[in-house]
């Protein structure tokens, strides 16, 4: 269950950076503070995942 969390967070911040990319790319600037805020959370989901589980096996 942790490496499908971590994978799924993975692919999510993957592609809200690749998505906030391209919007700065194509000068898009209406978008681009959705798509940080979006890739912000999706870190902090992941590193929230890795330290539930490794505070759990402890």
């Amino acid at each position: 269950m942790q490496k499908l969390s971590l994978f799924f967070c993975g692919i999510l911040t993957v592609l809200w950076a690749s998505l906030a990319i391209r919007a700065y790319w194509q000068q898009q600037t209406q978008q681009l503070p959705v798509l940080l805020v979006l890739f912000v959370a999706s870190l902090m989901l992941t590193f929230g995942i890795r330290l539930y589980y490794s505070n759990r096996i402890r």
